[in-house]
């Protein structure tokens, strides 16, 4: 045999071995291709329209919300495309994107109100659109050029291809926790009820519910009917009290309890937190006179509210207090004057005329004007608890008396007010306390003299005064 011969021979088998590699590639990425199609054909996709969940199979994902407008039902093109197995390629010039399959491509370009399925113009009922940097498009369009079936119930959406047999058993399990992606979700006792879109139509859906609570978008608390300090065990709601000093009290028969305030959830006691040993705020302080004769709660109040980052001063304070009108009076060996707990009694800026002063009611009453949902009144509770906000650095206004000791009996006089008897001390005074450390409690006092006192005897004073203080919490949720 010839060399040339040879070199043919070799020639053709050499060529005969590319020619089969070649179609073997081929078939390979025909049945690549044809995996692509049938992955398509596969698929189940639930949505429901404005929930952020979606369910392909019986798997759950977080997605862009698909939305309505003018009728027509937007989904978010990347999520639909990555389930049902296409490829993407994107064209920044062009503002375009090309959708493949191994029979169909798709261009969509975002503005216009058309896509070209395999060359061919299909004109749309909508433009394709961008919403925060992510793009949607007219769901039944595009899917009907992908060959699969859109169904429509009650705002759920099911696709999937013509040859898919779905199991309807699941489908109110999957609705139902499709509704948990909606912006606004009612819970009773922490178990999810409903989803709603808008809320307001949350909240008359959950006025109707005892401990009902609803979440925002945004996963914090939107709005509540539970009242306002609630008690937990580790994770687990034991119950919900009006008052700090009542659920403190209900803490302290659990281990590992904590007691949480209003919409804010913030925790505002816990039996687990070590206390330091001393402490000291530093806090603006606030001298009542020479314009306020009477006026130490709203001076005090002053400095709380400074320390809170609030810019207000005592004269404001002093004019926007709530006010008992009640004229004073003596007959009958009896004094008539006004009740402190509905406002304050008498004049404020002058000893010339009859007054007294405010307790707590009023006064955070009035705190609670500037810091909206972020007054605790600790009234009753007992000293070392209100110790746990000083203890996290807020300071803690307080009711007590000018000696700052237990006062004798001859230093109280019996006053009738509009709404009964009351035992009254002229000696009461407020201040703002700062610090303590083991032998000491220290205050703000609006009159400028005292700067620290003994414990014992300014719990006893406290005491005495009925137990009153309030404080704030920070602007921030606490874990």
């Amino acid at each position: 045999m010839g060399e040339d011969t040879i070199i043919k021979n070799k020639t053709r088998k050499l060529s005969f071995i590319i020619l089969i590699f070649c179609i073997f590639q081929i078939s390979n990425s025909f049945l690549i291709s044809r995996n692509v199609l049938s992955a398509v054909k596969a698929t189940n996709i639930v949505l429901y329209i404005n929930s952020n969940l979606a369910y392909v199979s019986d798997a759950i994902y977080s997605i862009e919300a698909p939305f309505v407008e003018h009728d027509i039902t937007f989904v978010p093109l990347r999520f639909l495309s990555k389930h049902l197995g296409t490829q993407i390629t994107w064209n920044d010039t062009t503002h375009s994107v090309i959708i493949n399959t191994y029979q169909t491509q798709i261009e969509l370009i975002i503005g216009k109100a058309a896509l070209k399925v395999n060359g061919k113009i299909i004109p749309l009922l909508a433009p394709v659109q961008m919403r925060s940097n992510k793009t949607y498009v007219p769901l039944r369009a595009i899917a009907e050029a992908l060959n699969q079936n859109v169904t429509y119930t009650n705002g759920f959406i099911t696709i999937n291809g013509g040859g898919i047999k779905v199991n309807e058993d699941n489908i109110p399990i999957k609705f139902a926790k499709l509704k948990q992606g909606l912006p606004f979700t009612v819970y009773k006792d922490q178990i999810f009820v409903e989803g709603f879109v808008q809320l307001d139509n949350a909240i008359k859906h959950a006025e109707r519910l005892h401990h009902a609570s609803i979440v925002g978008e945004d996963g914090a608390l939107a709005w509540d009917n539970y009242l306002p300090y609630r008690v937990y065990q580790n994770e687990k709601f034991l119950i919900d009290l009006k008052s700090y000093a009542e659920s403190v009290v209900y803490a302290k028969q659990y281990v590992n309890s904590s007691v949480y305030f209003s919409l804010k959830n913030q925790k505002v006691w816990n039996n687990q937190e070590p206390q330091q040993t001393a402490i000291y705020i530093e806090a603006p302080h606030v001298l009542q006179l020479p314009e306020l004769a009477r006026g130490c709660e709203v001076t005090a109040l002053t400095m709380l509210l400074q320390h809170a980052g609030v810019i207000v001063d005592k004269m404001q304070l002093a004019k926007e207090i709530k006010k008992d009108p009640t004229e004073y009076k003596e007959k009958d060996g009896r004094i008539y004057f006004g009740d402190p707990n509905v406002g304050f009694v008498g004049d404020m800026e002058t000893f010339n005329k009859p007054g007294f002063g405010v307790y707590h009611g009023p006064i955070a009453e009035l705190a609670e004007s500037y810091l909206p949902d972020r007054i605790i009144d600790l009234t009753g509770a007992e000293f070392q608890d209100i110790l746990y906000f000083i203890n996290r650095g807020v300071p803690v206004w307080i009711i007590t008396n000018m000696k700052f000791e237990a006062l004798k009996p001859e230093d109280y006089q019996l006053w009738i007010t509009p709404g009964g008897e009351m035992t009254i001390t002229r000696k009461e005074h407020s201040v703002l306390i700062v610090g303590y450390d083991d032998k000491f409690i220290y205050i703000n006092d609006p009159n400028g003299i005292t700067e620290k006192v003994e414990k014992k005897p300014f719990i006893e004073a406290w005491d005495q005064m009925g137990k009153q203080a309030i404080t704030y919490v920070e602007n921030k949720e606490t874990v």
